[in-house]
């Protein structure tokens, strides 16, 4: 049911404001513990002995991140990368 007086639109308008800084400080937690487990990993052995793992982080941020619109795009540009890579002499 939608609210009718002004006090419940304001109420219902306020729970919204709240729930969105809580998505996004979620949303910016995981974003950078991602980042910095990719920074980790590519300091750690390098970029060309990352695992299919670390590629698939990218794909899980990057596919989170837009909002899972882009995620059938996302997968091809990293298979195409990592055949790319792995076929590199």
């Amino acid at each position: 049911m939608l609210p009718t007086s002004p006090a419940e639109v304001a109420a219902a308008q306020e729970a919204g404001r709240k729930a969105t800084i809580e998505i996004w400080t979620l949303f910016a937690i995981g974003f950078t513990t991602t980042m910095l487990r990719i920074y980790a990993r590519i300091h750690a052995v390098g970029v060309r002995n990352l695992r299919p793992d670390d590629f698939l982080v990218l794909v899980a941020l990057v596919s989170h991140g837009t909002g899972r619109r882009l995620f059938c795009v996302a997968v091809v540009v990293v298979v195409v990368f990592l055949f790319a890579w792995w076929t590199m002499e």
